[in-house]
């Protein structure tokens, strides 16, 4: 019974790593691109607001 569940195991894990094989640009790419955006965007909105913290 224990040998199934190693089958079962190695199949979803098989499954998986295919997928994000088919797929990885999809997966990395858009938190790359939210990110970049996020500073950029807020960087120069707020940026200039925020002053100098004891020697920091």
């Amino acid at each position: 019974m224990m040998q199934l569940y190693w089958v079962a195991l190695k199949s979803i894990w098989a499954k998986e790593i295919h997928r994000f094989m088919r797929i990885w640009v999809q997966t990395l790419v858009p938190p790359v691109i939210t990110m970049t955006l996020y500073f950029i965007i807020f960087g120069n909105l707020i940026g200039s607001r925020i002053g100098e913290m004891h020697g920091f």
